[in-house]
């Protein structure tokens, strides 16, 4: 998982990058006075869509489900353990 999210992570920067370079350009087109300029609010909120995408390929409920059904098959087996020990002491055997 590790190369899949240092490709995320080199991706997200080149896009920044190049949003960063575009809202410079829209910047430079508007003090000189051009009138072909794009909105540069739609670049901006593009920008901070792109920031707050997430590198990493798992969140918090991924890996605590993750967790939780692996958990499953050592919980029912120690949870029969503990019954069968539980039922031999009761039952004095």
């Amino acid at each position: 998982m590790i190369p899949l999210q240092r490709r995320i992570r080199a991706e997200k920067s080149s896009e920044l990058a190049r949003i960063r370079a575009a809202i410079r350009r829209e910047n430079k087109a508007r003090v000189e006075g051009d009138e072909d300029w794009a909105p540069r609010a739609d670049l901006i909120v593009y920008k901070q869509h792109v920031e707050q995408v997430s590198t990493w390929t798992f969140n918090t409920p991924t890996v605590v489900r993750f967790v939780l059904y692996a958990s499953l098959g050592i919980g029912s087996w120690l949870g029969a353990a503990f019954v069968e020990r539980g039922l031999g002491t009761l039952l004095g055997s």
